[in-house]
């Protein structure tokens, strides 16, 4: 995963927008999230905006 922050307040300026959670052993229950413009931080405001 290719990752960036500033150094001056080390906010998150690139991240992962593409997510997967993989079941091998069934992979019909395997998920996929795509979702560019989200941060990736949890401690950001914006964590949670294109997601439920």
């Amino acid at each position: 995963m290719n990752t960036s922050y500033r150094n001056s307040d080390f906010r998150p300026t690139a991240g992962a927008s593409f997510r997967m959670v993989l079941d091998v052993g069934n992979w019909d229950t395997s998920r996929v999230v795509n979702t560019p413009g989200q941060s990736g931080n949890s401690a950001s405001s914006h964590y949670r905006d294109l997601a439920p």
